[in-house]
């Protein structure tokens, strides 16, 4: 399960509105916002929707964006209120409002005490979910359903299958056409992240591109980050096949970096793997326990300037790819318990 904040890997169905076919104009903006109105497609729908509910997990506010949240669930009380609603289930869905909804008013989203103008958010947000679940009845209580089902045919298990033949560690996931996973280099995540382009394996390996651009899957081991000059150092514990013994022909250059949620490191996703950009290898190291026998190799990593923000990097995934994440790992569980029954679940 790849998850990147790039747009390539975000699919949007092609949503609209009711009143419009490409956006949607809230005629109550908030009463600091200076503008004259809100235009909200179901892309910055969606961007909003993953904001606020970032928000309310670390905080437990509505953020930054706090008057643009107010302001379209305002105007879409007072469009149900009025018998004119304006939202497409479709952009319900595609863009997790119904998520949104009920993150605010999850009861360990709340502060404590709760402040009057969150009593009042959670109020509004109330009436929106009670009108939405009358109006689509069955369609809004399954619509995890729906996702679920949607995952190999539209979301990120598309052009993916499961692999048979794999052993344990190898492959599970692979993409259904190799052939046209081999783009260019620049668009070219592991699994799934074959298919888009980004490595050469499913396996936790160096591959090298098309153009001679390492890419690193950094799945297990463990990362530390120097207050001084902001180097990372990862190291990992294994066998000379698992010490990445290529990579000592590659110091002074720069490869691709991806980071698994199995990772010990402060930069490790919370779920699947995530491309990181590009670091340049500053230090190969290889040591050997001569009581265990382990070798331990030692990276050296720099971060390549002038990249997207590393603190938008780690705030990678984002809760609507969280939400994606839960549905693969039900995904791959009935998977493998249709395919190899109970003992095959538990291996």
């Amino acid at each position: 399960m790849n998850l990147d904040g790039s747009s390539s890997y975000i699919r949007w169905s092609p949503g609209y509105f009711a009143d419009t076919p490409q956006s949607i104009a809230l005629s109550s903006p908030p009463m600091d916002d200076t503008s004259e109105g809100l235009t909200l497609t179901e892309k910055t729908l969606l961007s909003l929707s993953d904001d606020v509910r970032a928000s309310l997990a670390d905080t437990k506010t509505l953020g930054a964006r706090a008057g643009e949240v107010r302001a379209f669930l305002g105007d879409m009380v007072k469009r149900e209120y009025e018998g004119k609603p304006s939202i497409h289930f479709s952009t319900i869905k595609n863009a997790r409002l119904d998520k949104l909804l009920s993150d605010i008013l999850k009861p360990t989203n709340r502060p404590y005490p709760i402040p009057i103008q969150f009593r009042a958010d959670m109020s509004i947000t109330r009436g929106l979910q009670r009108q939405w679940r009358a109006r689509y009845r069955e369609p809004y209580f399954d619509i995890d359903q729906t996702r679920y089902m949607n995952l190999p045919r539209f979301g990120r298990l598309k052009d993916v299958v499961f692999n048979e033949a794999a052993g344990e560690g190898n492959e599970i996931w692979s993409p259904s056409d190799r052939k046209s996973s081999l783009g260019l280099e620049a668009n070219r995540p592991l699994e799934p992240g074959y298919r888009d382009g980004i490595v050469d394996s499913g396996l936790e390996k160096p591959t090298v591109g098309k153009y001679g651009m390492v890419a690193l899957p950094l799945l297990k081991g463990r990362e530390e980050i120097s207050h001084e000059d902001g180097l990372v150092r990862y190291s990992k514990e294994g066998t000379m096949s698992e010490m990445y013994v290529s990579l000592i022909r590659r110091v002074g250059f720069q490869m691709r970096i991806l980071r698994g949620h199995c990772l010990m490191s402060p930069l490790a996703p919370e779920a699947g793997i995530r491309y990181d950009g590009l670091y340049t290898l500053r230090q190969y190291g290889l040591t050997r326990n001569p009581q265990s026998d382990r070798l331990t190799v030692v990276l050296t990593l720099e971060r390549v300037p002038g990249q997207r923000p590393l603190q938008e990097i780690v705030s990678i995934p984002r809760p609507s790819q969280l939400d994606d994440w839960q549905l693969f790992k039900r995904y791959e569980g009935e998977t493998i318990m249709r395919k190899y029954g109970d003992q095959g679940f538990l291996n």
